[in-house]
């Protein structure tokens, strides 16, 4: 519904029905639209797209037959927007990108009651992130890995390899850093030099940049795929607004082009369908993640999580061991591992990471219990009692 909406949205503002298909069709099946398909709690992503779209094409409506009914639809769909996910406060912004190309108006005073949506919104969210103790990073490093996500999120677009449910945070060097810089604002000034010819490409590209900013270096995360729901419509009205008028200018590429264009089709949706199998299961998923990521902490750990679930302990030992070995206080992962360590009958070195665990965590009940009873099986009764107690004693407090 989101890529005949897309469709239909380009189509009234521009007239040119084949480009309009052909960036809905870009948009619905590349592979970065997975995650906010697949996964059923991000359709939030979907929901917020779905109504903002619906928003603009109200407003369209409003543009063109001016009157309170269209207006109210308009604000309505947007603030359905808002709360479907506070990603759209970008709209108000997105709608005057449009007014310059390709309505060609300029009209700021109707879209304030919208920018007062986005305001309270932004209110709610940043309040909400104060109550859960959400603290930013520093300001260098927070400008730093927001030019490194957009430049990723760029190489992604065009060769979408190597995609993950989740991405570790990683340190941002100073020379991937400035090389992003220079990326960002050598496009930046070539579509502003585009400007009167080709008004699309820095409409596209703003749309980019402007509907990536709520999240653009202010998660705990490098990056998501699901944060391109909304700003690859951008980079889809440039890339083939774009290609056509290039092809305008040298009709002699049109073959070669529409060959190319079918072989990138291809191999996006080839791309997708590989990926969607990927979402089969939390082993296949997590697993995925394991192979095209680094360091990935959290990966490996829900990883040995499914395996146990699917009636694969074995097999969850060795990842269990990687999440130690990348953060050796991740008590959870001590936890774990020495249960399904115990429930192999390793039990000298489910006790070891038993006793790591009471050391992180000295007033885990569940813990001392585990340990006293692994110590009682292996014949050391007098190092159990001791544990049997606290956990006695803890349980008991929790119910006092």
């Amino acid at each position: 519904m989101n890529a005949v909406l897309l469709f239909w949205l380009l189509t009234r503002l521009t007239g040119r029905t084949a480009l309009a298909a052909v960036a809905a069709a870009l948009f619905a099946v590349h592979p970065l639209r997975v995650e906010s398909v697949a996964w059923i709690a991000e359709r939030k992503d979907v929901l917020c797209v779905f109504f903002s779209l619906a928003s603009m094409h109200a407003w369209l409506s409003y543009v063109r037959r001016p009157g309170a009914g269209f207006y109210a639809l308009t604000t309505f769909g947007f603030a359905l927007a808002l709360m479907s996910k506070p990603m759209a406060v970008t709209l108000p912004i997105l709608l005057l990108l449009l007014d310059r190309w390709p309505l060609g108006r300029r009209q700021i005073l109707e879209k304030v009651p919208l920018i007062a949506l986005s305001a309270i919104s932004g209110w709610i969210t940043l309040n909400i992130a104060h109550d859960l103790a959400f603290k930013p990073a520093d300001l260098g490093e927070t400008l730093a890995r927001a030019a490194v996500a957009y430049a990723v999120y760029l190489q992604k677009t065009f060769w979408p390899s190597g995609l993950a449910i989740f991405y570790p945070a990683v340190p941002v060097s100073t020379a991937a850093a400035a090389s992003a810089v220079f990326l960002l604002i050598g496009i930046t000034a070539f579509t502003l030099r585009q400007l009167k010819p080709r008004p699309f490409l820095f409409t596209g590209w703003a749309w980019y940049v402007v509907a990536l900013t709520p999240v653009i270096g202010l998660s705990t995360i490098s990056h998501a795929d699901r944060f391109t729901y909304l700003p690859h419509v951008g980079l889809m009205i440039a890339a083939v607004w774009g290609a056509a008028d290039l092809l305008d200018r040298r009709p002699a590429l049109r073959p070669a082009a529409a060959a190319l264009a079918v072989m990138a089709a291809a191999g996006l949706v080839f791309s997708t369908r590989s990926y969607v199998d990927i979402w089969r299961d939390n082993v296949s998923l997590f697993g995925n993640a394991v192979r095209v990521t680094r360091g990935n902490e959290f990966a490996h750990h829900q990883l040995a999580s499914a395996l146990v679930a699917a009636g694969r302990a074995d097999e969850a030992i060795p990842q269990y061991r990687a999440v130690i070995d990348l953060n050796p206080a991740h008590m959870l992962a001590h936890m774990n591992l020495a249960m399904v360590l115990d429930g192999l009958g390793e039990t000298a070195e489910a006790i070891r990471h038993y006793e790591k665990v009471l050391e992180l965590s000295p007033d885990f009940s569940g813990a001392h219990t585990r340990l006293g009873n692994a110590l009682a099986r292996s014949g050391d009764p007098a190092r159990a009692i001791p544990h049997f107690e606290r956990a006695a004693e803890l349980e008991a407090r929790k119910k006092n």
